[in-house]
């Protein structure tokens, strides 16, 4: 079992005003996996979610809400801001020291 398993927030979830095909994706998402895949993208260096999201293989929509999770846990943090694929300027996400021994 890894950090990710062990931490709250592991879970997707929707918010209460969300429409239903919202709570239906959320139940759905193996969060865990995303945060997992999330992290060993970033082990090369800082990236937009954008570019997360395209080294990862899903939306960009989807990586958001786990570079929060991710973040609240110690694993990954904001490292700075830059244009991303599509040009606008966008924070940057690193691994945390803690983020580097999860996936080591």
């Amino acid at each position: 079992m890894d950090i990710i398993d062990r931490q709250p927030d592991a879970d997707a979830r929707a918010r209460t005003d969300d429409p239903d095909t919202s709570h239906v994706a959320a139940s759905v998402v193996d969060a865990g996996a995303l945060e997992t895949r999330t992290l060993w993208a970033l082990r090369g260096g800082a990236l937009t979610t954008e570019e997360i999201a395209l080294r990862v293989g899903v939306p960009r929509d989807s990586i958001s809400p786990r570079m929060q999770s991710l973040r609240r846990k110690g694993l990954a943090d904001r490292e700075g801001k830059r244009r991303n694929v599509s040009g606008v300027l966008a924070i940057t996400w690193g691994l945390t020291d803690l983020g580097y021994l999860t996936i080591a």
